[in-house]
């Protein structure tokens, strides 16, 4: 009997995945998704295959469309900065700055003899280039104007094997986010120096973050990292419908937006 109790005792003591009621606002199909983000209005934007761009209000009312003048997939699409939209093309090796109103305002190819294959790249918090080089194999820190690597950060001690699959690279608050596919999430503080990592069994395709918590998907919950106390929390998903499987989510504190491949369901958190 005390046996039990001990258990029961545990079981409250364990972290529970939050139970939350939602109701779907709106639901959208596009062609396959390749990227999602948000901008610091509330507004989400879905990259479609072959570069296309669509803005979406956080109630869930179409905005704007941009249709790039040439065909190329987007690796990293990033909108966190609001005013500067950032689209980067691994094939061809080379960014472009978006308005808020989905207007190019700049491109820049990576030609620079110190980068020799840009990975992924991202806008720095000082509106600089955070990239990785897969030559050398480092992070750097690359300012256009002067075409100059401020920091550099080999990654050779910190990936033991080659089994490796970066995609993506963000700075927030003060921090560098480096994503693996494989393994998890390594973070370094913005002069390029390892932290720590935050391990996972099996990896995640993106994350993102609510104020101070990190968060990504994984076996049909969210999955939330306090960045400065490390406490976790989960909640669970709002069902799809039958064979609809989520990929990507995006959270605001009284919305859900959840991705498939094909489609986008927005829904309000009760």
């Amino acid at each position: 009997m005390r046996f039990l109790f001990f258990l029961f005792l545990l079981a409250l003591a364990l972290p529970q995945a939050k139970a939350q009621e939602f109701q779907l606002l709106k639901s959208y199909s596009f062609n396959p998704i390749e990227q999602v983000s948000q901008d610091r209005y509330g507004n989400i934007y879905v990259v479609e295959q072959e570069g296309v761009i669509h803005q979406i209000d956080s109630l869930g009312k179409d905005q704007l469309i941009y249709s790039p003048p040439m065909i190329a997939d987007i690796t990293l699409f990033e909108a966190r900065s609001t005013v500067r939209l950032f689209a980067f093309y691994r094939d061809l090796q080379s960014y472009t700055l978006l308005n808020r109103f989905l207007t190019p305002i700049e491109s820049y190819k990576f030609e620079d003899t110190q980068i020799r294959f840009v990975r992924v790249a991202n806008l720095s918090a000082d509106n600089q280039i955070w990239l990785i080089d897969d030559v050398d194999f480092s992070i750097k820190k690359f300012d256009k104007n002067f075409n100059n690597i401020i920091l550099r950060t080999p990654l050779d001690l910190l990936f033991a094997e080659k089994d490796y699959d970066i995609n993506y690279i963000c700075e927030y608050q003060n921090q560098l986010f480096l994503n693996d596919r494989n393994t998890g999430i390594l973070l370094f503080d913005n002069l390029g120096n390892f932290k720590r990592k935050i391990v996972l069994k099996q990896g995640t395709d993106y994350f993102n973050f609510l104020e101070e918590e990190l968060y990504f998907l994984e076996n049909e919950e969210v999955r939330f990292f306090h960045l400065y106390t490390n406490s976790e929390r989960k909640i669970s998903l709002p069902a799809l419908g039958k064979g609809k499987k989520a990929h990507k989510v995006l959270l605001q504190k009284t919305r859900i937006f959840v991705f498939t491949d094909y489609e986008l369901f927005i829904f309000r958190i009760t």
